[in-house]
């Protein structure tokens, strides 16, 4: 018997750069506070969420796909440090009430599609402020869209303005993705500088990625594909951008949501390309999650090794 606690697709989000360009800084509440170890300056913007829906029909005016856009409200704070660092940390919130509305209209079989667009403006303007340090970013999906069967999340999308600005300023972010519970179900972390040696064009990033157990019949697939022994347990994480990534990119990922774990025990990847070292498995840490350095979007495979 697999000790699985269940599968959970974990996906994240895509928030519009158009609703934070130009004059939406201008109006913006500033207030500081003293806190025991930073000064904290709060910026609240004015911009709602907001929810755009497309829906694409055939010639017979029969759905074919329908979409949410998803343009997150921001809420930002800078702290500085005993030291001096200053972290700009930027706060990404939407709504359900307008997606569920739209999901009523769609079934499992032709799903409702959500994408979420990062805001391309606000984080350049944080990366190119020469006074922060770092920038992380925390996007909140409800536990209502990332659980409903018939909304599937296909987009987090991190545009290629704001990943030149980041190899430009040669500095880090940070994008989590949370839940109701405040907890992280995943987190990338980025450094400005381009993968490889040679200089790559640089493209939109699909933050989403998808984690699961392997069922019955894809576990005698593998087994079968990868001459793997029988009765073993097998994890699926699915990256949806595609190809090499332009910048360095680390992965965490909670498993804890997916699949029982304890700290020591090791995901050891199989071989699905040649760019898989098989003799290298990756331990779970004390929280239940792994770390990846990941240079290329793909289904990656791994057994599960207690």
């Amino acid at each position: 018997m697999k000790r699985i606690k269940g599968c959970v697709i974990v996906a994240t989000c895509m928030l519009c750069a158009s609703l934070l360009h130009g004059s939406m800084f201008k109006n913006v509440t500033m207030k500081a506070k003293e806190y025991v170890n930073a000064q904290i300056m709060q910026v609240n913007t004015v911009e709602e969420s907001k929810v755009k829906s497309v829906v694409v029909r055939d010639k017979g005016n029969k759905v074919i796909t329908s979409i949410a856009k998803v343009y997150p409200s921001v809420h930002m704070e800078i702290s500085e440090d005993q030291v001096g660092i200053k972290t700009a940390e930027v706060m990404l919130e939407f709504s359900e009430e307008r997606i569920m509305e739209l999901s009523q209209e769609t079934s499992e079989q032709q799903p409702l599609k959500i994408h979420i667009e990062c805001p391309t403006a606000a984080i350049k303007e944080y990366i190119q402020t020469s006074e922060i340090n770092q920038v992380n970013i925390t996007i909140h999906i409800p536990d209502s869209i990332m659980k409903k069967s018939n909304i599937q999340l296909e987009e987090i999308m991190l545009r290629q303005d704001a990943i030149a600005t980041l190899i430009k300023s040669e500095k880090s972010i940070t994008i989590r993705i949370v839940g109701n519970d405040k907890i992280v179900r995943y987190a990338w972390s980025l450094v400005g500088k381009q993968q490889g040696n040679q200089e790559r064009k640089v493209t939109d990033l699909n933050l989403m990625l998808r984690v699961r157990t392997a069922t019955e019949i894809e576990s005698s697939i593998i087994e079968q594909f990868f001459n793997e022994a029988r009765n073993k347990e097998y994890l699926i994480i699915e990256f949806l951008q595609k190809g090499v990534f332009t910048v360095q990119a680390k992965v965490s990922i909670a498993l804890d949501y997916v699949v029982i774990v304890d700290r020591g025990d090791r995901l050891k990847p199989l071989p699905s390309n040649l760019k898989h070292n098989r003799n290298t498995a990756y331990r779970v840490d004390v929280n239940g999650r792994i770390s990846l350095n990941i240079a290329e979007g793909d289904v990656y495979f791994f057994e599960i090794i207690h």
